[in-house]
């Protein structure tokens, strides 16, 4: 029996439901956890399906107008190289969220760069079987790069009107997405990267042969300092290639193999791979880049590869979940800024000048206004990765003035290497987002490479901040 007591509670808490709905914004009330809430992790077939049928509902719940605006605003629908569009049924665009191309283009004859007609197949699919998926290749918002994308489309009514809905991924785990310019060992950071690399190791053992196991040893895209693919018997867990000292430890029996714990990494491997395609395991191991034994985490996948099954693995050192979270496009307050600088140097410790790599050329840590830089006691920046001044600092000059007369690399220099702790340095300097002069701040520190002090830094436009 519900009491008055228990009636009045629950009136209560249904009021209060209703305000919470009415306080919010209008395109927050659709949930889209698709994802997880955040487009980085929208990876398989499933997922991109449920993101545009979440898109769908949105359009329901609010309708045409603001939905179109959300979709090409907000960023629960768009992201990088994940974004949404809509056209119509005649092959005209309604939208393409973060591109300028205009409403109402023709897109009839969109091809990708093999001759596939996008448009056309898209308009034979929604035409014939209200949804599905197809596979072109186009490039990439991220890297720049034309590879391998996965779009789900379907229908939604407006108005009368049937309205093609949807949105695309590129896929890491193919391998067309497997090139020796993005794919290498020096640029794997993030969880997605390991698997990535992992996986494109297998790919490029079943294309190449035997003569792959040679690659895994003496190609630096394999093999690179503290990072490298090994591959070890799944049945007798005996080393078959790759590994920090792979010469010497081809045919060894590593089936005993533990760390200082007691933990038996192989045997674990194996129990883990007796049941699962791939996994994850953590352990300790001797790092190559400082010659300690530091915590490491590795991904294994089941390869069969010649009728055998074996264990093929790679692992990253060092890396915390705050610093794995704080991507340089989130970073937009002073205190993300320290992080993503404090990160940065911790990289270093844990990987030498293979640190530099990322620095240059990976999304998490260069990205448009947001980047590292590295500066040694002679003010050559050895870490630079945008294209404004860089004869000038990379070739390193202490009196080399910015556009406000300040002598910027001596004052960065000055800063970070006082101490420890570091510090800021405000100073005017060209933001390649906006193509214009503005006014910096940069947040800086001190770090010892080989008995070399270096400087450490990055920093935020007046434009940047949030805070």
């Amino acid at each position: 029996m519900t009491t008055a007591r228990g009636r009045t509670g629950s009136i209560c808490l249904a009021t209060l439901l209703f305000l919470a709905i009415l306080a919010s914004p209008a395109w927050a009330i659709t949930p889209c956890d698709s994802h997880g809430g955040t487009l980085d992790d929208l990876e398989t077939h499933r997922q991109l399906r449920d993101f545009v049928h979440c898109a769908v509902a949105h359009v329901q719940n609010v309708g045409w107008d603001q939905a179109s605006i959300d979709f090409q605003t907000q960023e629960a629908w768009m992201d990088g190289s994940v974004y949404l569009f809509a056209g119509g049924l005649d092959y005209t665009v309604h939208f393409i969220a973060g591109s300028e191309i205009p409403a109402g283009t023709d897109m009839s004859e969109l091809k990708d760069v093999n001759g596939f007609p996008i448009s056309l197949e898209m308009g034979r699919i929604v035409n014939n079987y209200g949804a599905g998926y197809l596979y072109y290749f186009f490039q990439n918002r991220n890297s720049g790069a034309i590879e391998p994308k996965t779009v789900y489309v379907t229908t939604i009514t407006v108005d009368g009107e049937s309205i093609l809905l949807g949105s695309g991924i590129h896929p890491q785990d193919v391998v067309g997405a497997c090139p020796p310019a993005t794919v290498r060992a020096s640029l794997i950071y993030t969880e997605r990267d390991l698997e990535h690399f992992v996986r494109c190791a297998g790919h490029h053992l079943r294309m190449t042969g035997l003569r792959g196991l040679f690659d895994l040893v003496s190609d630096a895209r394999w093999h690179e300092g503290a990072m490298y693919i090994a591959m070890l018997d799944l049945e007798t867990g005996v080393h078959v290639a790759g590994g920090p000292d792979a010469g010497a430890l081809i045919g060894i029996d590593q089936s005993d193999l533990e760390d200082d714990t007691g933990y038996r990494i192989t045997e674990d491997a194996q129990r883990i791979l007796q049941y699962h395609d791939e996994g994850y395991i953590y352990y300790k191991f001797r790092n190559p880049a400082t010659d300690q034994f530091e915590p490491k985490t590795s991904f294994i996948q089941r390869f069969r590869w010649g009728g055998r099954d074996y264990i093929l693995l790679s692992g990253v050192y060092g890396q915390t979940p705050a610093c794995a979270l704080n991507a340089a496009h989130k970073v937009d307050t002073r205190t993300e800024l320290e992080l993503y600088v404090a990160c940065a140097r911790d990289l270093i410790k844990a990987r030498g000048l293979g640190a530099f790599d990322l620095f240059n050329f990976h999304p998490h840590w260069f990205s448009g206004s947001r980047y590292i830089f590295v500066l040694n006691e002679q003010c050559a920046t050895i870490v630079y990765p945008i294209d404004y001044e860089a004869s000038s600092v990379q070739a390193g000059n202490c009196d080399m003035e910015g556009p406000d007369g300040q002598k910027v690399l001596q004052a960065l220099w000055d800063m970070g290497s006082e101490a420890e702790e570091g510090g800021w340095v405000n100073y005017v300097w060209h933001n390649p987002g906006t193509d214009t002069l503005e006014t910096k701040e940069s947040f800086v520190l001190p770090i010892t490479v080989d008995g070399e002090t270096l400087v450490v830094g990055a920093g935020l436009y007046q434009s940047d901040f949030t805070e």
